[in-house]
């Protein structure tokens, strides 16, 4: 069986105050680290997740933009046949 010893003196009633002030400094401390382990854990998953959002877009707008040009290179084809076309068409009816 456990006794336990009641604290009677103003020194003594200082010494277990002062036992469990240690004990709930050193939980703080460890909460304290735990939570600071925990912001660092989330801060790589964020910058490792947005990396690759970003990788990915770039892929894709690099994509857009090649795109954007092949349809800009058909349209001027697409012009320059048909002034050919007007001007063989204009250049036989009138010749």
């Amino acid at each position: 069986m456990a006794m336990d010893i009641q604290a009677t003196t103003d020194r003594e009633i200082m010494i277990a105050l002062s036992g469990k002030i240690d004990n709930q400094n050193s939980k703080m401390d460890n909460l304290a680290d735990a939570m600071e382990k925990f912001a660092e854990s989330l801060e790589k998953l964020e910058v490792t997740k947005v990396g690759d959002i970003e990788k990915r877009v770039d892929k894709l707008e690099k994509w857009a933009n090649e795109w954007s040009g092949v349809y800009r290179f058909i349209g001027v084809v697409a012009l320059i046949l048909g002034a050919i076309s007007v001007i063989v068409t204009l250049y036989n009816t009138h010749g």
